[in-house]
């Protein structure tokens, strides 16, 4: 995908690089949940985690959206630990696969 990445994005390819893509992707599989650091509107931040599927893929998410103040580097910890426990609580009860939490921090 992201060969075609100014394709793909469109309007907010500028912004968002392949460089910084693969940045957060790497980010994101290390803490488990991801971050968008007001990327798409400016002083809008959000956060992400997986809820799966049976197979183990990942099927839905649970995000979370608000001003920048509010997703202090701090913050963020806390917030995607109670994120990916409640996305881990959603995925056993549909009866998926998904290995837990897996934060590194």
């Amino acid at each position: 995908m992201l060969g075609r990445w100014p394709e793909h994005a469109g309007a907010f390819a500028a912004n968002h690089t392949p460089e910084r893509v693969r940045e957060n992707l790497a980010r994101t599989r290390l803490a488990g949940y991801s971050v968008n650091p007001g990327m798409v509107l400016e002083g809008s931040w959000g956060m992400g985690a997986s809820v799966f599927d049976r197979s183990g893929r990942p099927a839905w998410a649970l995000s979370l959206t608000g001003i920048e103040p509010r997703f202090k580097p701090e913050r963020q910890e806390e917030l995607g630990g109670l994120l990916m426990a409640e996305a881990h609580r959603i995925t056993q009860q549909l009866g998926g696969a998904g290995d837990g939490p897996r934060r590194t921090r």
